[in-house]
């Protein structure tokens, strides 16, 4: 099957060398989802498909010059099936409401609409009470209703 056969390809200690270990900022973020992408892929159902945390993209490209969180989104493409929802700086994994950080989320948002499905989107947040203030301020900018 080919889950046994994406198990046995990666499981055991990185080569030395290997580009996961070598690489930095976006040459890393660019590999790192394609090889989510592909394992998703390779387990041939639609069970299986990829995750995607802002904060945590914001956070790679603020701190290591990955890419901005659209491009993650455009990078999954159609396997995208859920994005956890937060704001954050681009130097931590802060969980703050929406609009109090710097992801720029008109560009998300765009890269969102030209999948072929909107996946889930949860809000992850450190402090609950910032929800709706999080609706709030989507609504404002125009990107939810």
């Amino acid at each position: 099957c080919r889950a046994a056969q994406l198990a046995r390809m990666t499981s055991g200690p990185i080569p030395a060398g290997s580009p996961i270990v070598t690489a930095r900022g976006e040459a890393a973020a660019v590999f790192i989802v394609a090889i989510v992408r592909g394992w998703s892929a390779a387990f041939d159902t639609g069970a299986v498909a990829v995750s995607l945390d802002t904060g945590h993209a914001h956070y790679a490209h603020g701190a290591t010059g990955a890419p901005p969180v659209d491009a993650f989104v455009r990078a999954a493409g159609a396997r995208l099936a859920h994005v956890h929802v937060q704001d954050a700086d681009g130097w931590g994994d802060r969980h703050w409401q929406i609009g109090r950080g710097t992801i720029p989320w008109h560009a998300v948002f765009a890269a969102l609409a030209a999948l072929p499905e909107m996946p889930r989107l949860i809000l992850e947040l450190a402090d609950v009470r910032g929800a709706p203030a999080s609706a709030r301020w989507l609504e404002g900018q125009g990107l939810a209703r």
